[in-house]
């Protein structure tokens, strides 16, 4: 028998251990049988006798198979001491539990071997013990017996097989995997994947590739699609893993691919308003046979007529095309016969399938929005006509007469077709009588005329009666020294209600809000009265209101004033009245007041302070020194905000009673709570292609306050990326430098998803985030601006602009046609002078400037026209004055 040595082997799946018993002796033992073993054996347990204190005792410096290794059958056990040793006395201290026959040999005077006299049992656990009575040829024995637990090498075995056996419905384009428990080929280029084994025997036998992916899982890939209905055996019978352990056993599985079936229809079954001209497309489970399809498939009318048409495959689509136009309003069924099959053979489809949908009517006008004789349509509403079927919506404009006429100016039209519904928006007013004639000539797609002449005679009703105040916010200061008033804006009302009360201080300490609500406790009502209004009809009237009966003003202190215009949500508004203005700032560790003087400005002194958070909570109290400052030191932990408020003079102000003065206000950013830490992650670029390296750096500080560090204790961060569908495609731990900083790169795959990429890094407790941009782009050969002669104009005034078009690598575009147009749309302006205030030419009450979902007024066209750039690359464009 053949003898070697076994190395160290490394296999994947399962490791199944089958116990065996051996015994071994010395030479020329008689032989022993080996039985089947059930259960893991006892560890033997040598005797133990102490040796003299001074014994230079040898040791096992070495041993075959290593701690871990699995031992060939046809394996040996070699041990090596560090000196040379007595070999009887080692020959008769070495065993092996359970026994096998054998013989030991000496490789020289320090290594000794055991060479079983027959193949070791696979899958079986061995222990080999040295007793403590062998000896050095010095005569020094071991301190203690030297014994080891080995496990001998099973059988190669499969772990998992694809398409698992006995499946019944397996798709067509399924490809065969085998999973091995241990390593069967050694890596190779796939130039050399020819050289590799081909394990599988298949029936009936299929064309196609086999390939290993590693050295244990092996994939063959058909050329085809597999047959519907088919039952495939796949079988191994001689296989070897690379340490020559072999399959106990052949190794067979079978399944059955799925017969061809459809999953989609488009039309869907039962579709109704089908196009009398449809491209009807059915989609399988796998690739279809187009001469079978062309046998099977019929589409006949509710009247038996059998309609012809061609048939394209397009993978695993058929797509019949009628030859002729499909009657109106008519049903039809699609029937696809039983036994269709797949591009593959095989068995067809096991049952026929049937579809059916209704074609689309003759076009009619079926109603309207407002509908004819409506009093009372929505203010604002759009006019909308509903038809039975898709229509062509470019000959509807052509057929519409409206009293009074359109301005073209205000007209948006769109087309619904999920419920075949033209909109049209044509700034329609409230209170107000319109004419509506559509024309005979709306037409289908097909040139099939309405035919009808629809007159619509309706009346908008005039605006729902409101009133606004004109404030700030809910809540804000006014200057005690000023007349008490307040603006409103109203729109068909002939009064409102107001009430006036005096608040107790202490509930400007409650919650922010808690004043919205109900009337807080200690309220002394000072005034009920109704204001009388001379609105117009449908006009935004703005009046003033005097809070104070006679006029004049209100002691400092705090107010809520209470509008009810009938509605059952009346408006409140807290005013803080008082001759000082309080500043204030706070943080998490420290709040800010600064007072002044409404009069003129100076700072105050000597002005005692109290500060509470929202929740009523005292913080403590601060007075102000010569510059009107006062500050208080806090350690919050919470993000509850700041109240001031100095009771003789009363002033009083809140860190959330911040409107028009919040840091985002400025383009400044801001939170409640102070971070621990910042970063700053940035990418080498913005933007990539697939397939190339993102590169990446990130800054971290510890922060206080303004004040930054390099982070202490933070040996490293976790950061992971993750691509537009949300797939980790990154996640490393990386060192944090000396400098606070950290970096990496990451290799995009070939087809990797398009969109924006996100990076994470989670510094302790920490996260922040940087994002870069994947995506299919092409880098642009030049630029073309555009700018006006002047940014703002008065109207009626001539001008000009001025295309420039030029390479970014310099140099223009020369000589290259250009064409333009000039649209007009509706413009607000905010002068630097004007604060938070906008301007326009609307004055529509009614008007929702947050309705991002409402449809925009497109812009107008107000010229248009062509031109060619010069040798500098430029085209000046002229504006008459009459245009403007």
């Amino acid at each position: 028998m053949k003898r070697r040595y076994v190395g160290l082997a490394a296999g994947i799946g399962l490791l199944l251990l089958i116990v065996g018993v051996l015994w071994a002796r010395r030479a020329a033992p008689p032989p022993v049988v080996v039985g089947q073993l059930t259960a893991v054996p006892t560890r033997p347990r040598p005797v133990y006798t102490p040796q003299p204190a001074d014994n230079v005792a040898p040791i096992v410096v070495q041993r075959s198979p290593e701690r871990g290794e699995e031992l060939a059958s046809d394996g040996v056990v070699q041990l090596v001491f560090d000196r040379q040793m007595d070999q009887g006395s080692v020959e008769a201290a070495f065993s092996i539990a359970p026994a096998v026959p054998g013989r030991l040999e000496w490789a020289d005077e320090r290594t000794v071997r055991f060479l079983p006299a027959q193949p070791l049992s696979r899958a079986a656990v061995y222990d080999v013990l040295l007793s403590q009575t062998a000896k050095a040829s010095d005569g020094a024995a071991l301190n203690s017996a030297y014994q080891f637990r080995m496990a001998t090498a099973g059988y190669l075995e499969v772990a998992q097989s694809l398409p698992a056996d006995g499946i019944a419905e397996v798709e067509a384009d399924a490809v065969i995997t085998i999973v091995f428990n241990r390593p069967v080929v050694a890596l190779k280029i796939v130039e050399e994947q020819n050289t590799q084994p081909q394990p599988l025997q298949i029936d009936p036998p299929l064309a196609g590739a086999g390939e290993w992916l590693n050295t244990s899982i092996y994939v063959f890939k058909p050329d085809q699609p597999l047959p519907g209905g088919t039952t495939f055996t796949v079988s191994i019978s001689d296989l070897k893993d690379l340490d020559g352990n072999p399959l106990e056993q052949p190794y067979r599985w079978s399944w059955t691919t799925v017969r061809p079936q459809v999953l989609f229809a488009s039309p869907e079954q039962q579709a109704k308003l089908v196009s009398v001209e449809p491209t009807l497309a059915f989609t399988f489970n796998q690739p279809i046979d187009r001469t079978s399809a062309e046998r099977s498939i019929e589409l006949r009318s509710s009247s038996g007529t059998t309609v012809g048409g061609t048939v394209q495959i397009s993978g695993e689509t058929l797509i019949f095309t009628p030859t002729s136009r499909l009657e109106f309003d008519k049903q039809y069924d699609v029937v696809i016969a039983g036994g269709l099959q797949g591009s593959a053979g095989g068995a067809g489809m096991a049952a026929e399938y049937r579809s059916s949908f209704s074609t689309v009517p003759l076009p009619r006008i079926i109603g309207t929005r407002p509908g004819d004789g409506d009093q009372q349509a929505e203010p604002y509403t759009d006019f909308t006509i509903i038809f039975n079927a898709p229509i062509d919506q470019d000959t509807v404009m052509a057929n519409l007469l409206m009293t009074p006429p359109l301005s073209p100016t205000t007209v948006y039209t769109y087309f619904d077709s999920y419920s075949n519904e033209f909109h049209l928006n044509f700034g329609v007013q409230p209170s107000t009588e319109y004419s509506v004639r559509l024309g005979p000539d709306i037409a289908d797609p097909y040139g099939n005329l309405t035919g009808q002449t629809v007159d619509v005679r309706f009346k908008t009703a005039q605006l729902d009666p409101s009133a606004q105040l004109i404030v700030p916010g809910s809540i804000a200061t006014y200057n005690a020294g000023n007349p008490a008033r307040v603006a409103i804006r109203s729109v068909n009302l002939a009064q409102v209600n107001f009430e006036l009360y005096r608040l107790p201080n202490a509930s400007l300490q409650d919650s922010a809000y808690a004043w919205t609500q109900d009337l807080p406790a200690g309220a002394e009502s000072l005034r009920r009265w109704t204001e009388p209004l001379q609105s117009p009809l449908n006009t935004s009237l703005i009046s003033q209101v005097e809070l104070v009966a006679a006029g004049g003003q209100l002691a400092p202190g705090a107010y809520l004033l209470v509008l009810n215009d009938g509605d059952d949500y009346p408006e409140r508004h807290v005013l803080v009245v008082s001759t000082l203005n309080l500043t204030l700032k706070s943080a998490e560790r420290e709040a800010l007041v600064w007072a002044n003087s409404l009069v003129d400005g100076q700072p105050v002194a000597g002005l005692a302070v109290e500060f509470f958070d929202n929740q009523g909570v005292a913080l403590g109290s601060a007075t102000t020194d010569a510059s009107g400052i006062a500050r208080l030191d806090l350690d919050r932990t919470s993000s509850n905000g700041v109240i001031a408020l100095a009771r003789e003079p009363f002033a009083a102000i809140a860190a959330d009673w911040s409107s028009g003065v919040s840091a985002w206000d400025f383009g400044l950013e801001g939170a409640w709570d102070l971070p621990e830490m910042a970063a700053h992650i940035y990418t080498d670029r913005p933007i990539y292609r697939p397939d190339q390296q993102v590169d990446f750096k990130g800054l971290l500080r510890s922060e206080d306050d303004v004040r930054f560090s390099l982070p202490s204790g933070l040996a490293a961060v976790e950061v992971t990326i993750t691509s537009p569908t949300g797939e980790q495609v990154f996640g490393e731990r990386l060192p944090l430098s000396d400098l606070g900083t950290f970096a990496g790169s990451l290799k995009l795959g070939a087809g990797a998803a398009l969109g924006s990429y996100t990076i994470t890094a989670q510094a302790g407790e920490n996260y922040f985030n940087a994002s870069f941009e994947v995506a299919a782009y092409r880098a642009p050969e030049f630029e073309v601006t555009v700018a006006p002669q002047a940014a703002e104009l008065v109207r009626g005034s001539a001008s000009s602009a001025t295309v420039s078009a030029s390479y970014f690598f310099g140099g223009p575009v020369a000589n290259v046609p250009v064409q333009w147009n000039v649209l007009a749309e509706d413009y607000s302006f905010s002068p630097d002078w004007a604060g938070r205030y906008q301007f326009s030419a609307s004055d529509d009450p009614w008007r929702c400037w947050e309705c991002w979902w409402q449809p925009s007024v497109p812009p107008t066209p107000l010229l248009s026209g062509s031109g060619t750039t010069n040798a500098q690359g430029q085209l000046v464009i002229d504006l008459p004055a009459d245009l403007l």
